[in-house]
């Protein structure tokens, strides 16, 4: 970080990068690399991941938002600090995330560009914050009448989108392309679908002091979600066929899986 920026709001970015966490995104774009050994430093890239995704937490937690306290087990950045510093602080990370990757990665133009191109594309209008406004139009506009089909279609955007970008920009630092892409877009969507109906679970079922986040959140903004689409029982077993779904897109990419299979049976299993 550069030692320029204002001390409030350095520590703003890092009350909230610090508050603990799954580590979910970058672990995976880790996870693909030792797959397929590369010459190229996977840590800058994983890092670039954390500090966005951080961001969107920052973002999702505000008043205006999902108007959350509590986040990763810590006051969320507006309460431990103020809305104004959030707001800063998030947009901070966001660009921190592309200032690393431009650096690190400076001698590496190609890989530099995909990268970048990769998490851009995640992160911009037309995935996660594009599925943040429908999933805020589709709260205001639907009166409660919301298919599966709707739901899914703004929870690739908002979730399963930076699933993807992870696996994808874990593919281009291994030198892989063409159907490893593909199948690694195949399993990011798996895997954020079935990570949101967990934590669609969790928010109904779970234990916040566990889940480190406040709960029935969902049922307070009278979400459509795929508990209350499927029911408890509906949900776990859509998960079960996810994770299924999961597991069938790793027996199409090369390399050894074994670690990939474990996190996706950690995921399926999670309990915060």
């Amino acid at each position: 970080m550069d030692p320029a920026t204002p001390p409030r709001l350095r520590d703003a970015m890092l009350h909230s990068l610090h508050a603990g966490g799954k580590r979910i995104r970058p672990v995976l774009l880790l996870a693909v690399v030792d797959m397929h050994p590369s010459r190229h430093d996977p840590l800058p890239a994983a890092v670039a991941i954390e500090c966005l995704h951080t961001y969107s937490l920052i973002h999702d937690d505000l008043p205006s938002m999902d108007n959350s306290d509590l986040r990763r087990g810590a006051p969320t950045c507006h309460i431990a600090f103020d809305e104004a510093t959030a707001i800063l602080a998030g947009d901070a990370l966001l660009t921190l995330a592309f200032e690393i990757l431009s650096t690190a990665y400076a001698e590496e133009p190609v890989l530099a560009i995909q990268l970048i191109r990769e998490l851009s594309r995640a992160a911009g209008s037309a995935e996660l914050v594009g599925g943040q406004m429908e999933d805020i139009l589709m709260d205001r506009d639907s009166g409660g009448n919301v298919s599966m089909d709707q739901v899914y279609q703004i929870e690739d955007r908002k979730t399963g989108a930076l699933f993807c970008a992870s696996l994808r920009m874990g593919m281009h630092l291994a030198g892989q392309s063409g159907q490893s892409l593909e199948w690694a877009s195949r399993l990011g969507q798996a895997i954020g679908r079935s990570f949101q109906i967990r934590d669609d679970l969790l928010d109904a079922i779970g234990d916040e002091a566990m889940v480190g986040k406040t709960l029935m959140n969902d049922e307070r903004n009278q979400k459509v979600t795929a508990v209350t689409h499927y029911g408890i029982e509906g949900a776990r077993r859509e998960v079960d066929r996810l994770h299924e779904l999961g597991l069938e897109c790793c027996r199409h990419l090369v390399g050894r899986t074994d670690f990939m299979q474990s996190l996706l049976h950690h995921l399926k299993n999670r309990i915060s």
